[in-house]
């Protein structure tokens, strides 16, 4: 039995590319260079090529996905000085990079962006597609954009569209987990594939010369996997080794916080050398993501001579010792997707 699968998970292929099949979409990509846009002037987050291509997708009457994963209110810095970029929650004084007063800050989410269509194509009907929205937000009977979160991806009948643009590539790749490449792949060939074939996608990014962005704007996954494979390796992330993730939450931030430092010092009374196995331990440290209840996770990283499931096992009963550390107001994730 052959898999076919346009953006498999590195671990996925790692253990079966002999039994994959990577399908690809033939569509035009382009990549648009967002601080080109800023440095020529244009405040907006959306270019100027996408601009053109909206407005002629609406005068055609054709079909239009603007894809942004933020539903939430945060803000899109960029420096004209350093050309330093970041998403912050408020507007800064001055950049933190380089203390210059000479930078753009725009709020972002689907609902700000939602706000600068309309006031470019006031005729169009915009649409929301997120979790915890109704769809379709507006009058059904006009000229669609449809404005979606990763929601979009999870649609029981998907559906092509003439023109997809990803609004800002950069916000899975900027995360600071060894997931991010794949993450950012992954929804670049998700959106690809929500493209017709004679369709037109964009890809807007502030990092247009990163290998993985054009990888995936080109559908070349064995360049993305090789990249991928080598980071992974000298990191010893998976399938170089298998991870656990403790997690602790709580109400109150200095208790836990407490609680995993006292787990680190119980782990330290086990001396690495004693057990023979390598064996590193991250943390603790609180997730880069806010979470509604305070938390604190701390990684297990168990180096691997295989991905087999008898290596993987073999670890797991390593790990016992420090396992058995552990109180029940922990949670234990064995092969987390993400360390955070």
């Amino acid at each position: 039995m052959q898999i076919i699968d346009s953006a498999p998970k590195i671990t996925t292929y790692f253990s079966h590319k002999n039994d994959m099949k990577i399908s690809e979409s033939k569509n035009m990509t382009t990549i648009v260079s967002m601080t080109d846009e800023k440095n020529k002037g244009n405040k907006s987050i959306v270019s100027d090529l996408l601009s053109s291509l909206i407005l002629k997708a609406v005068a055609r009457k054709e079909k239009t996905l603007l894809f942004l994963n933020k539903k939430r209110e945060s803000g899109q810095f960029y420096c004209k000085t350093c050309r330093f970029h970041e998403f912050m929650p408020d507007a800064p004084q001055i950049c933190p990079n380089c203390q210059s007063h000479d930078f753009f800050f725009n709020s972002l989410n689907i609902w700000s962006l939602a706000k600068t269509v309309k006031q470019l194509v006031p005729n169009a009907n915009v649409n929301l597609i997120a979790e915890g929205l109704r769809y379709p937000t507006s009058d059904i009977r006009r000229p669609a954009i449809d404005i979606a979160t990763a929601s979009v991806f999870y649609k029981l009948i998907a559906y092509k569209y003439d023109l997809v643009a990803h609004i800002l590539a950069d916000t899975t790749l900027n995360i600071a987990d060894f997931s991010a490449l794949e993450k950012t792949f992954a929804q670049i060939t998700n959106l690809k594939n929500l493209t017709k074939e004679n369709g037109r996608f964009i890809l807007q990014t502030y990092a247009q010369d990163h290998p993985v962005i054009k990888a995936a704007a080109q559908g070349n996954f064995q360049a993305y996997y090789a990249q991928s494979l080598s980071a992974r390796k000298s990191l010893l992330y998976p399938p170089y080794a298998l991870l656990v993730k403790l997690s602790i939450k709580g109400k109150s931030p200095e208790i836990i916080e407490k609680k995993a430092e006292k787990l680190i010092e119980d782990f330290s009374h086990f001396p690495l050398s004693t057990f023979h196995f390598p064996l590193s331990i991250l943390g603790p440290y609180q997730p880069i993501f806010k979470t509604k209840v305070p938390t604190y996770n701390i990684i297990l990283k168990h180096k691997l001579a295989s991905y087999s499931i008898s290596e993987k096992e073999k670890a797991i009963k390593n790990l016992s010792p420090y396992l058995e550390k552990i109180s029940r107001d922990w949670q234990i994730t064995v092969e987390p997707g993400s360390i955070n």
